[in-house]
């Protein structure tokens, strides 16, 4: 069979979504991103939804085995989960040097002088800078981007995330933390809506993930709601999306089509992130260069111009796989977390750090509501494990500053003062 290895991986993925329905962790990062996971799977078995064109490409043995001994550290991480007990009285959280709302304040307003800052220097935001390419939109909307856009990203995610943790802490809904405390509220959204405009929807889509894993752990996320959110997140997704990029038009691009437009824009959509990331980590996996050992992942976090102070060459598998000519197959993100992980550490060092990632993200979701330190490494850690079918998280310093900052500001509980 030609794609036996594959399918035995697929098989050993669905396993482990099981064990997670069975262990009601429907909800639980793990669970969503084996679900992404077997999408790229199907979309490369069998491409009824590709795009039009010669798109069947084989994918070449090493790279099925790679990925079926990829399959099994995720069926350790579902083993290993369990549901996280629900504590009769939940630990208290709070925040160094200043309360709450105060840091809600710095945080709303560093986000909302970054679209300023845009117009005053550019005369326009990064969400209107649209492009006529697919996979193109990064180089075009990053041409108006202010010295603290960045620092604006993660403003945005820290606020979401304290306010997140607020209602945790108190056990609220969305609608009951809005109502009791609306300025606090109001001011993570503008934090939020105002960063977004730089035209980084994955700061959106992430915060939007975590406060669903989040919300679900306590009990607090009801179904109605969570449809309502998810139906409402992918039409804001795929309007923002088609907004940015102009005229372009992906559900152009596919060959079965509905003819209702939001089905086959979504659709559009899932296959442009989807369906691309198997078959160029196959091509990265025939050509990756010599593992750099962190070089990679330290270049990817630090300020252009303090790689060249330090006389670095910045380099990640993107960069590498567009000098090669190993991007064949275009799409909206190009790779798995993969790649990322095989040019810093090498083939057989991926696996381990992957699966190392993959144990320690389910040993957090199991602990998430023992102390404020766990639960915001569960927060934390929750886009890491959501994006790597299409990316590596943490090689973006947006996701990484938020944790930094959260755990430089947080209060030692007094489980961790024992």
């Amino acid at each position: 069979m030609e794609y036996f290895p594959l399918s035995i991986a697929g098989l050993v993925m669905t396993i482990s979504a099981l064990i997670l329905v069975s262990r009601r962790a429907v909800l639980s990062p793990l669970f969503l991103t084996i679900i992404c996971f077997l999408i790229c799977g199907v979309l490369t078995v069998w491409p009824q939804m590709i795009y039009s064109g010669n798109r069947n490409y084989p994918i070449s043995t090493t790279t099925q085995v790679y990925l079926l001994f990829a399959s099994f550290p995720f069926l350790a991480a579902a083993i290993l989960t369990r549901r996280p007990y629900l504590l009769a009285v939940t630990p208290d959280y709070g925040w160094r040097f200043f309360p709450q709302r105060v840091w809600l304040m710095i945080f709303c307003g560093i986000c909302v002088l970054d679209p300023m800052l845009s117009i005053a220097l550019h005369g326009r935001v990064g969400l209107a800078q649209g492009n006529q390419g697919l996979g193109e939109g990064g180089g075009a909307h990053s041409a108006v981007f202010t010295p603290i856009t960045f620092i604006a990203w993660a403003a945005a995610a820290a606020a979401c995330y304290m306010v997140m943790l607020a209602m945790i802490s108190r056990r609220l809904t969305l609608w009951e933390y809005c109502r009791l405390y609306p300025r606090q509220a109001g001011m993570a959204f503008v934090a939020l809506a105002a960063s977004s405009l730089s035209g980084n929807r994955f700061l959106f889509l992430s915060q939007g993930v975590v406060f669903v894993c989040s919300m679900a752990l306590v009990g607090k996320l009801k179904m109605r709601l969570l449809v309502a959110g998810a139906v409402a997140g992918m039409m804001l997704f795929v309007v923002l999306g088609n907004f940015r990029f102009g005229k372009v038009d992906i559900r152009d691009n596919i060959e079965t089509l509905t003819n209702v437009g939001f089905i086959d824009s979504t659709k559009g959509w899932v296959v442009s992130y989807f369906e691309p990331n198997i078959p160029n980590l196959d091509n990265f996996m025939s050509r990756h260069p010599s593992p750099t050992f962190g070089v990679g992942w330290v270049t990817s976090l630090l300020p252009s111009g303090l790689v060249d102070l330090l006389h670095l060459v910045r380099t990640n598998a993107i960069q590498w796989m567009g000098d090669n000519g190993l991007l064949a197959h275009r799409g909206m993100t190009f790779r798995t977390w993969y790649p990322d992980l095989i040019m810093d550490f090498g083939v057989f060092l991926s696996q381990v750090v992957a699966g190392a990632a993959l144990v320690f993200c389910a040993l957090t979701y199991n602990s998430a509501l023992r102390s404020p330190r766990r639960l915001v490494l569960f927060m934390v850690c929750t886009p890491l494990l959501l994006f790597s079918p299409l990316l590596t998280a943490f090689y973006s310093l947006q996701h990484v500053a938020p944790f930094l900052l959260l755990w430089l500001i947080r209060e030692r509980s007094a489980e961790e003062e024992e």
